[in-house]
C-alpha cells in the first residue's frame, strides 16, 4: 500500500523549473479545474514555491505571478468542469486568458487527459531548452486522493524522436481545438526531445488515446512485467 508520508506527490515541486532555468511555455490538459488551485500554479512556475499553504487571498505575489504567467500557460479543460469556490476572489478574472473549455466530441465521451508539457529556457547562456512532461491520474484541483504520476524530462536535440511523436500529435490536437501562441516551435521541440525514463523503467511511450490515429487502447497490445492503473470507474469491457 502507499504510504502518504513517503510516497507523496507535490504538484508544485513537479512544476518548478530546473535550477538555472525559467519557464518559457506550458500547455496543460485536465478534465476539471479548481480556480484556487489555478491561482497557485503561477507561484510555483515563477517563484519556485510549492502549492502548500493558504493561497486564496489576494496577495501581491500571486497577482504579479498571474500577470506574468497568464500569456505563457494554456490550460484546456472539459466544458462545464471549472470549479468556482463559494467565496469570490477578484484574482479569478486574471485566469481567463489561461483557460480553454473543450466540448467533448459526442455525448458519450469526455475530455479526460491530465497532462502538463512545459518548456524551460536557461537563465543565461544558449543551452538548448529543457522539456518536461507530467502525466497524472488527478485533475487540476486541491483533491488529496491517492495519485500516480510520471515526470519525464529531456533536452531538445536536432533530430526527431519517433517515441515523442504521439505527444507532439496530442499537442497538435489541442492547438486545433484552440490555438496557443508559439505552437509550431513548441511542438517541434517536443518532437526533437528524447525524454528520460523514470527510475526502474526502460523507455517511455506516449499513448494519447482518443484523438485521431490513436483510438486503440495500448493495454490491448502491450505486454509488461508490472502495471499500475488508477481509475474511478472500472467495467468488464475496459479490463477484459
Amino acid at each position: 500500500m502507499l504510504d502518504y508520508r513517503r510516497n507523496r506527490l507535490d504538484y508544485g515541486e513537479a512544476l518548478i523549473p530546473p535550477q538555472g532555468y525559467r519557464l518559457d511555455r506550458a500547455v496543460a490538459a485536465t478534465y476539471s479545474a479548481d480556480l484556487n488551485t489555478l491561482l497557485s500554479i503561477p507561484v510555483a512556475l515563477l517563484y519556485a514555491q510549492t502549492l502548500e499553504g493558504k493561497l486564496d487571498g489576494e496577495r501581491f505575489q500571486i497577482l504579479e505571478a498571474i500577470q506574468r504567467i497568464a500569456q505563457t500557460v494554456t490550460v484546456y479543460h472539459q466544458k462545464g468542469q471549472l470549479h468556482v469556490p463559494p467565496r469570490y476572489n477578484r484574482l479569478y478574472a486574471f485566469l481567463e486568458d489561461m483557460l480553454v473549455p473543450v466540448y467533448p466530441a459526442t455525448a458519450f465521451t469526455s475530455f479526460h487527459p491530465k497532462v502538463w508539457v512545459l518548456r524551460y529556457l536557461p537563465e543565461v547562456g544558449d543551452e538548448p531548452p529543457v522539456y518536461r512532461t507530467l502525466v497524472l491520474s488527478r485533475n487540476l484541483t486541491c483533491d488529496r486522493s491517492w495519485d500516480v504520476a510520471a515526470c519525464l524530462e529531456g533536452v531538445e536535440g536536432s533530430d526527431r524522436q519517433e517515441r515523442s511523436r504521439p505527444l507532439a500529435d496530442f499537442l497538435r490536437h489541442l492547438h486545433g481545438i484552440s490555438p496557443f501562441d508559439g505552437a509550431a516551435a513548441f511542438i517541434r521541440g517536443v518532437e526533437r526531445t528524447k525524454f528520460n525514463a523514470p527510475d526502474g523503467f526502460r523507455r517511455p511511450v506516449f499513448h494519447p488515446v482518443g484523438i485521431p490515429r490513436y483510438y486503440t487502447s495500448p493495454i490491448q497490445s502491450t505486454t509488461c512485467d508490472h502495471a499500475v492503473v488508477i481509475s474511478p470507474f472500472i467495467d468488464e469491457t475496459g479490463i477484459g
